[in-house]
């Protein structure tokens, strides 16, 4: 077990360390940190490629619309609708390498494999395999509160 403070500047490291531990491959990745994702994520793919990812989405963005936190390295989520990025972000950073296989019914994990190993899984549009959120079926009392923080970042790029 390693704790820390996962960053795009950090994560490359750690993940070479851990992978050369696990014998110099990695079967499956997860990653939920609420905020940076699909930063860390490009740079933890620079190091390694999983047979399989499962990451966290924000469900409350349906494709084909593209939301990510604006990248900071020091985020925390304050339990408002403000974290990760929606599913389209990430089946467009991972096209080319994995295929989007499902999400999971409660709206918050997406499943990629990787595209040399996806042949058998059929291909489907990414708005077929989207679920939005349904915070009740993870026991999130009244879901993610509602912010404008990705309105501000949207009307501030």
């Amino acid at each position: 077990v390693h704790q820390m403070f996962f960053s795009r500047d950090n994560i490359a490291d750690s993940m070479r360390g851990g992978v050369a531990r696990l014998g110099g491959t990695l079967e499956l990745l997860c990653l939920d940190i609420d905020g940076n994702d699909s930063v860390v994520l490009g740079q933890i793919l620079t190091v390694t490629k999983p047979r399989a990812l499962v990451v966290e989405y924000n469900g409350k963005f349906p494709p084909p619309l593209k939301l990510s936190v604006a990248y900071d390295p020091v985020h925390g989520w304050v339990g408002d609708d403000y974290y990760g990025s929606s599913l389209q972000v990430f089946v467009d950073q991972l096209q080319g390498q994995y295929r989007l296989v499902a999400c999971g019914l409660s709206g918050a994990n997406a499943y990629f494999v990787r595209s040399d190993l996806a042949d058998a899984f059929v291909e489907y549009e990414t708005t077929k395999l989207y679920m939005p959120a349904r915070h009740h079926l993870i026991h999130r009392r009244g879901g993610a509160l509602p912010s404008l923080k990705h309105l501000r970042n949207v009307l501030a790029g």
